[in-house]
Parts: structure tokens; sequence; C-alpha cells
């Protein structure tokens, strides 16, 4: 898989959506960066997957894929960044009862 060209195309879609837009919109967006952060987690970015988990979540706090991506990179980068795996445990927590409530089940559940 392409995953260089990936990240490229799901970050140019994520940036057609304006900030203010109405909340489709905004779901559209989260969608593209959803996708822009699997693809940098599996590239072993897990710094941009964290800011752009970071934006997901500002506007759709329970995005359930963002909580669980976000904990996944914190985890990956491990000891090094506590604070981080300490939110990561927050995060993949959180992910598991937004998913109760929602059809999608966390990766790291699957």
């Amino acid at each position: 898989a392409d995953y260089v060209k990936a990240l490229k195309l799901w970050r140019e879609a994520s940036y057609v959506v304006p900030p203010t837009a109405d909340a489709d919109a905004v779901s559209t967006k989260c969608l593209a960066l959803n996708n822009c952060a699997q693809v940098a987690l599996k590239l072993g970015n897990n710094a941009a997957c964290l800011a752009m988990c970071d934006d997901i979540l500002a506007m759709e706090a329970g995005n359930v894929k963002a909580l669980d991506r976000r904990g996944c990179a914190a985890h990956k980068l491990g000891p090094k960044e506590l604070p981080r795996l300490e939110s990561a445990q927050r995060d993949l927590a959180a992910a598991v009862d937004a998913a109760a409530q929602s059809s999608v089940t966390p990766a790291f559940v699957a």
C-alpha cells in the first residue's frame, strides 16, 4: 500500500472543509482526518497521529476512532512520554465507553 500517497490525499480532503462548516461538513472533515491519523499511525508517525486526533476531538469530543488512534499513538510513544502514556489509558477507556453507545469497535478491542 502507498501510505504516503494516501496520507497526502486524505490530508488534502480534510482541507476542503472550512472550520466554520455545518455539522455534516465537520463530520466529513473528521472522517478525512481520522483516515489521515490511521495512515500516520501505520507509517509510525505517532506525533502527527496525535495532533490529528487532537484536532478531531476538538470538533467531536467523543469520536471513538480518534480516541482509539490517539490512545494507540500515545502508547507507541511509550514511557519516554509518560503524560501521553497516562492519557492513552484515559483515551482507550473513553473509546470503549463511547463504543458501547455506538456501532464502532475500537481497533485495540477488535
